[in-house]
C-alpha cells in the first residue's frame, strides 16, 4: 500500500494544460486534459480543452469525439458545439459542421458578434 502516486486533482492539471496549449506543446497539453478527465470525467471543459489540442495535432475523429463528450456533458456550452463545428469542417462535413455553429450561435448569440477593430 502507499506505492500509487497521488495524482494532482483535475483542475491542477487543466491549468498545466493551458500552460502547456499556449506554448504551442499541443502533445503535452493533450496529454494532460487526458490524466485530468480520468480525475474528473464528468468535465466537459476538459473534454472542450482535449479537443481544441486534438485538433491542432489533426487528429480530428478523436477531437469530434471529444467535443460529442463535451455536448452530451454540457449541452448548454455553446463551447461543445463550436468544437464540434471545428471537427466536422476539418473532416470536410461542412453541412454539419454549418449545424453546429448555428447551433453554437443560437445558445450564445454574442459570441458570435465579433468586437470592432
Amino acid at each position: 500500500m502507499g506505492e500509487e502516486e497521488q495524482s494532482p486533482p483535475a483542475d491542477t492539471l487543466k491549468d498545466q494544460g493551458n500552460r502547456e496549449f499556449k506554448a504551442g506543446n499541443w502533445l503535452k497539453a493533450a496529454a494532460i486534459y487526458t490524466r485530468a478527465i480520468k480525475d474528473d470525467p464528468e468535465n466537459s471543459v476538459l473534454y472542450s480543452n482535449r479537443c481544441a489540442a486534438l485538433l491542432k495535432l489533426n487528429k480530428v475523429t478523436k477531437a469530434l469525439d471529444d467535443a460529442n463528450s463535451c455536448i452530451r456533458l454540457s449541452g448548454s456550452w455553446e463551447k461543445g458545439y463550436f468544437r464540434k463545428g471545428a471537427a466536422l469542417e476539418a473532416l470536410h462535413r461542412y453541412d454539419e459542421a454549418l449545424e453546429a455553429y448555428q447551433q453554437a450561435a443560437k445558445l450564445n448569440p454574442s459570441s458570435a458578434v465579433h468586437d470592432k477593430e
